[in-house]
Formats: structure tokens, C-alpha cells, sequence
């Protein structure tokens, strides 16, 4: 756990044909930029270039895939950063309860570890297993390529196959994930810790994004969660005054997401607060009153609009949808689907989801209010 991270951090810090610098000085001088973001379900690598120069750039790019040395004084760098990392979250209320949660929604399923990984396990990985990983998964059957600008698309064909061509293809693969069976029991795990406020996290295993039920989910959270108008924000926070910041959100996933509702409140608003939470998931479930619905939409449209404001953004959806078995046709599609939900599909999407018996609970609590 951990290693991807670290390999997606690696890339840039030096090739066979270019040394860290090199790389930076020359994408720089390009007028362009150059990065690396790893996320739960793969890792990119991303590059912004002038059309003047992107043959010269694709090279750089194409280099920085293909061949990163590792070396060993950048990787014990990063390795500290991680660490420090990891350290550091230890002090975040969010992400603390946020662990505790996902390690006992996910149990074994590969969802349960963190991007960054463990204290325990970053600090034994060797430049050995990152050159075996980059070997086995920096692979062509494995990695989806997209190019968005102003060029004949002859033009991009030709650079990619003399910079991609050579790249032979290899067998071991990221291959399906065994799909997670929702047991019908709800869990609730209380933790004490130093931090002087509580914290309530309470949420369900969600669809995948190539399931048809995804747009119905995150208008759902929209309504629940995701936005300051939104039926919890207003009933807890507002008229209720049980939290200092709440919220939900349904994560885009490969494979089963989660829908979460987080609260931080006083520890003696815990029960109220949990409570309270359900109630609002099954008032939606019974009743959406049209207006809401329309705002909703039209938020969460808006919201996908502005995000492809830039080039960049525009070609990460396109290779996005398809990493998440959507197709990237799916990116023209998507409003539409947002805005032809009717409240029954809502309403069904609750009711397979978002069930009474089906979700799991963290209360995390100052060490000084617990029995």
C-alpha cells in the first residue's frame, strides 16, 4: 500500500535520457507544465504544452513513461514527504475518522487503504518493487492515452506511434475486483482520541460509476449533503445547531463507492445527530418536492460545466469516463442523464442503496467523554 503513490511521484525525478532538472528546464522553456496525481482507482501523468512544441513535449512525456530510473536519493525524499504526510493526518479530525471508516466499510477490498498508504508499509518499500510495478503496469493494455488541441489528428497518430510504438505490452494486468456483498447489519465503531470535539461519520456502500444508478447518487447527494441548501445541512445544522461542519459525499468509484454523511458536533449530540441523519435519508425517500429537484440538478450540472472550463480538465474527463468503464462518450452524456432523472428513480436508487440495515457508523470521541 503506498507504492503506487510513489511511483506516480518518481516519474519526474529523472529518466534514462534526462535528469530531473532536464526534464523541468525543458518543459518549462516550452512554456508548458508537467505532473503526476495518483488516485484511488490509477495514476496520471499529465502534460501541458504549447502546439508549437508538442512533438518535442510528447517525447519528454513519452520518456517520463517509459523510462524512469528511480534513483535512490529521490526516492528516500519522497519518502520522507509521505511520512510526514501520514503524520500529519493523524491531526485531522476528517481523515482520521475518515480511515476508521473506510477500513471497516471495505474490510478486505482494496478500497480500504489509503492512496498515501501506511507509516508501516511506505517505509519498506525498496526501488526494486517500484521498478517491478513500473514494469508491470506502465504497460500500453494498460494505459489509456488522450490528446485534446488544435492538430491534425494524421499528425497525432504519427507521434504517438513513434514514441508509444515500441512499447511492447505485458501480462500482468489490473484485472476485475470481486464486487463487495452488502451484508444487511449496520456497524457502529466508537474510537476515542485526542481531539476535544466529536466526529460522526455514517454512510453505505454506493454503485460504481458504470452503473446505471451513478447519476441518481450524486444528485442524490446533492440533495442530502453536498451543498449548503441541502436537507441535512439545513435540518442539523441550521434548525437543529448540532454541528460545527457537516456534509456528505458519494465519491466517484471503479468498483462499489460509499455514500457518507460526516458531522462534527459535540459529543453529546451524537445519538441526536445519527438519528437525525436517517430520518432526513427516509424523508427523501418518500417525498422530493419538485423545486428541490430542479436546483439539484441544476447545481450538479453546473458544477460538471465549470470543471471543463480547460483543456486540461476537458481531456481528463474524456480518459476518466473511460478508466471507469463509462466509455468517454459518456462525458456528453452525463447532463443529459442528470437532467432527465425522475424523483421514482430517486426514489429506487434509496432504496436499493441507502437501506435502514445496511450502513456502517464511526464515532470518534475525546478520550475524557467516553465510559
Amino acid at each position: 500500500s503506498g507504492i503506487t503513490n510513489l511511483v506516480g511521484k518518481l516519474l519526474l525525478k529523472g529518466t534514462i535520457n534526462r535528469s530531473a532538472e532536464e526534464i523541468s528546464r525543458e518543459i518549462e522553456f516550452m512554456g508548458g507544465s508537467i505532473n503526476t496525481e495518483v488516485f484511488n482507482d490509477f495514476a496520471e501523468v499529465w502534460l501541458i504544452i504549447p502546439k508549437r512544441s508538442f512533438r518535442q513535449g510528447l517525447n519528454i512525456f513519452a520518456d517520463v513513461l517509459k523510462a524512469p530510473v528511480f534513483p535512490q536519493d529521490e526516492i528516500e525524499k519522497e519518502r520522507k514527504v509521505v511520512l510526514a504526510q501520514l503524520k500529519s493526518q493523524k491531526d485531522d479530525i476528517f481523515t482520521y475518522t475518515y480511515n476508521v471508516f473506510i477500513d471497516e466499510l471495505y474490510n478486505t477490498f482494496p478500497y480500504h487503504r489509503p492512496v498515501l498508504g501506511y507509516e508501516e508499509t511506505v517505509g519498506v518499500i525498496t526501488r526494486e518493487d517500484m521498478v517491478t510495478y513500473h514494469r508491470d503496469f506502465y504497460a500500453p493494455n494498460n494505459m489509456i492515452l488522450v490528446i485534446m488541441g488544435n492538430l491534425s489528428f494524421k499528425e497525432v497518430l504519427s507521434a504517438i506511434d513513434e514514441e508509444f510504438g515500441g512499447i511492447l505490452p505485458v501480462a500482468r494486468t489490473c484485472g476485475k475486483t470481486q464486487s463487495l456483498t452488502v451484508q444487511g447489519e449496520t456497524f457502529t465503531i466508537t474510537k476515542e482520541s485526542p481531539f476535544r470535539q466529536a466526529y460522526l461519520m455514517l454512510g453505505y456502500l454506493a454503485p460504481e460509476v458504470s452503473s446505471p444508478d451513478y447519476p441518481s447518487m450524486k444528485l442524490i447527494n446533492m440533495l442530502l449533503g453536498g451543498r449548503a441548501s441541502s436537507k441535512i445541512y439545513v435540518q442539523l445544522r441550521e434548525k437543529m445547531g448540532l454541528a460545527y461542519e457537516l456534509g456528505s459525499f458519494y465519491p466517484s468509484r471503479k468498483y462499489q463507492s460509499q455514500f457518507v454523511v460526516y458531522i462534527g458536533l459535540s459529543p453529546d449530540n451524537i445519538a441526536k445527530a445519527k438519528e437525525n441523519i436517517i430520518k432526513e435519508i427516509l424523508k427523501l425517500s418518500q417525498c422530493i418536492p419538485e423545486q428541490d429537484l430542479l436546483d439539484a440538478k441544476s447545481s450538479l450540472i453546473g458544477k460538471f460545466i465549470l470543471d471543463h472550463q480547460t483543456l486540461r480538465k476537458q481531456a481528463w474527463y474524456l480518459g476518466w469516463f473511460e478508466v471507469m468503464g463509462k466509455g468517454w462518450q459518456y462525458d456528453e452524456k452525463y447532463p443529459k442523464e442528470i437532467t432527465n432523472l425522475t424523483p421514482d428513480a430517486i426514489k429506487r436508487s434509496i432504496s436499493t442503496y441507502l437501506k435502514e440495515n445496511n450502513w456502517v457508523c464511526v464515532e470518534v470521541i475525546p478520550a475524557t467523554k467516553q465510559n
